[in-house]
């Protein structure tokens, strides 16, 4: 099993007390697997079917089996047993986009991806937060760094109305979970997006929901009845960009007011010229 160069992960990670409650080298092993797996992908989400787990672990399917569950209770792993896809929890915290181009290459894997489901959504959201703390060295002013800063605004705007407000929960999570400096540089890089109230630090440490026995749906679903509202507009590029609008969303972010039906056909109308 041969790992890929964006694999390359902190010595960081072996001192932390989240990996040292591991229970096993087992589990730690499949942990590793993971992230060296020739499967895995920049975005750090990737189809690991579990004989193909075992075999690179050299395990048995009973032993992964198990050191998954673990991996996944303790957050350092979500996974998809339907469609047999794992999440790599905190990637981007290590593998922050290194300048406007390389973030802008990781913006197109999530543009890419047909299935958008709670794994993407999650891993978005730690990707828009990192981003936004990798940015503080960035020269704004260069073409690059704009066309990324509207390239990960449209993203953020698109798959929020796809996922019906959970990407704006996930972001409100993660940057709970962030320094305190977080939510002032992504409002740097995203100055139009009205984030949801701050949840307090005390309240989300790493594996609260499994503590609660409630999952993250569950939470995102009550963030978003709590939320008051969600407004996204880019100034700087609305007008010369008809992917632009405002969106506004309430308690129920499909209740699009300012982008009808008609509105969203036209705009895909209009990128799929763009992409001719």
């Amino acid at each position: 099993m041969a790992g890929r160069e964006f694999s390359i992960v902190h010595c960081d990670i072996r001192e932390s007390v989240a990996y040292r409650s591991l229970s096993s080298s087992n589990v730690k092993e499949v942990y590793w697997c993971a992230h060296c797996s020739r499967s895995n992908t920049p975005s750090g989400i990737f189809r690991y079917t579990l004989s193909t787990w075992a075999e690179d672990a050299q395990l048995p399917t009973s032993v992964v089996l198990e050191a998954k569950k673990e991996l996944a209770q303790k957050n350092f792993i979500s996974y998809e047993d339907e469609t047999e896809r794992v999440r790599l929890v905190r990637w981007f915290r290590n593998h922050a986009p290194q300048n406007p181009k390389h973030a802008r290459s990781l913006i197109k894997e999530f543009e890419r991806e047909s299935r958008f489901g709670k794994l993407h959504t999650e891993q978005l959201a730690e990707f828009t937060v990192a981003l936004a703390q990798g940015i503080t060295t960035w020269n704004a002013d260069t073409a690059d760094y704009l066309t990324m800063q509207k390239s990960i605004g449209r993203l953020v705007r698109i798959r929020d109305m796809d996922t019906q407000g959970a990407l704006m929960s996930a972001i409100t999570m993660e940057l709970s979970q962030a320094a305190l400096s977080a939510r002032a540089q992504l409002k740097s890089l995203l100055p139009n997006l009205m984030l949801q109230e701050a949840t307090p630090r005390n309240a989300l440490d790493d594996t609260v929901s499994i503590q609660k026995n409630e999952s993250k749906e569950d939470y995102y679903k009550e963030q978003n009845k709590k939320s008051v509202s969600v407004k996204f507009e880019e100034p700087s590029v609305a007008a010369n960009d008809p992917d632009y609008g405002n969106v506004v969303g309430s308690e129920n972010a499909m209740n699009v007011t300012k982008l009808s039906r008609l509105a969203q056909e036209a705009i895909g109308a209009t990128r799929a010229k763009r992409f001719r």
